[in-house]
């Protein structure tokens, strides 16, 4: 008996779109319609694998290397995120830069390697304190990134973006690990979820429902245990179709 379709939208309609004539909500609606449908005689009641079939589902290589799992989520992060050379508030207030790093503190933003606009100089610790304070200092809200760059007189390389992009997300992994001793066993686009969840939220261990519905192989609450508030819905709905596809058989 297919599954009814209402299970896995009602969370679309209370928690991610209210309208539904919006491209994004017809978009992930038509993509998890689908899936249920193609994958309606492999589950139970309750949304869960049925027994034997789980089994089925491995991860493309028993082992993954951190170095590519990094290389494999830096272009979606970037995406998602946005990269600005430059420094800027957040709409909280948090100072930013590069993909989405959190410079708020002055020893995090101090450590950076700052150049100048033209690129062809490393600013001095006095004139990074300056720059700090002028951004510390600037007002925040619903301004675009752009807006403050008449508050800072320096940038980041390219390559200096990417190495602290890679720190953070050396870091994520070791704190996913810790919360989901399990992680390296599964599908790949169940970990890139994840790394996506905890390099967004900074804590994959607020989302415990997730985690059990990931052990559990709970297709409805993954998806609906992993949408997040705040984020574009172009992000909420790639998180579900990475979710779809790497469960399917």
């Amino acid at each position: 008996m297919p599954i009814p379709y209402a299970q896995i939208t009602n969370f679309m309609n209370s928690k991610m779109y209210q309208d539904k004539n919006h491209p994004a909500y017809k978009q992930a609606n038509a993509f998890v319609d689908a899936w249920f449908q193609n994958n309606a005689d492999k589950l139970d009641e309750n949304n869960q694998f049925k027994k034997g079939v789980s089994d089925k589902i491995t991860p493309a290589k028993t082992f993954v290397s951190d170095d590519d799992l990094i290389k494999r989520n830096i272009p979606e992060i970037k995406h998602h995120e946005g990269v600005k050379d430059f420094p800027y508030k957040d709409t909280k207030g948090i100072i930013t830069v590069g993909g989405g790093l959190n410079v708020d503190n002055f020893d995090r933003y101090v450590s950076l390697k700052w150049l100048q606009k033209d690129m062809r100089r490393n600013a001095t610790p006095d004139e990074i304190k300056m720059d700090y304070e002028a951004i510390k200092k600037a007002p925040f809200g619903n301004y675009k990134a752009d807006f403050y760059q008449k508050y800072t007189k320096f940038r980041l390389a390219n390559e200096e973006i990417d190495v602290q992009l890679k720190k953070h997300l050396q870091n994520d992994l070791e704190q996913i690990r810790r919360v989901m001793p399990f992680f390296d066993k599964l599908p790949a686009g169940v970990q890139d979820v994840i790394i996506d969840i905890q390099y967004n939220t900074g804590h994959i261990e607020r989302f415990p429902k997730f985690i059990r519905a990931i052990q559990d192989k709970n297709i409805k609450a993954m998806i609906m245990e992993s949408h997040r508030k705040g984020i574009s819905d172009s992000r909420n709905i790639d998180t579900v179709q990475r979710i779809l596809k790497a469960w399917t058989i």
